[in-house]
């Protein structure tokens, strides 16, 4: 890429089931049109390796409140995730089970 069209960075989470892509471009339209171009081109390499991209969200244009909630939404969904009910060993109901002998 040329200094005026920088990489576009891809962040991956959730064992690459949820990415996100980044740009910042003083020209919304073409910021947009950017990001496409490269859904396209991760589209055709993920398929190439036999995998598949669902694009739940299309680009669009964010100001830094836009952007700062939804890394905080991101990281709370992350959080959720990791507390999934029952991944404890021992829940409050097993407390007045006697142990087995």
């Amino acid at each position: 890429m040329s200094e005026a069209f920088p990489d576009i960075p891809v962040n991956c989470c959730a064992a690459l089931t949820s990415c996100s892509l980044t740009n910042t471009c003083l020209d919304k339209n073409l910021g947009i049109a950017r990001l496409e171009e490269a859904i396209v081109d991760i589209r055709a390499s993920i398929q190439k390796a036999g995998g598949q991209l669902i694009v739940k969200m299309e680009p669009k244009a964010v100001t830094e409140t836009d952007d700062a909630e939804l890394q905080a939404l991101m990281e709370k969904r992350e959080r959720e995730n990791a507390e999934v009910s029952g991944d404890e060993s021992l829940s409050e109901s097993d407390e007045n089970i006697p142990a087995a002998v």
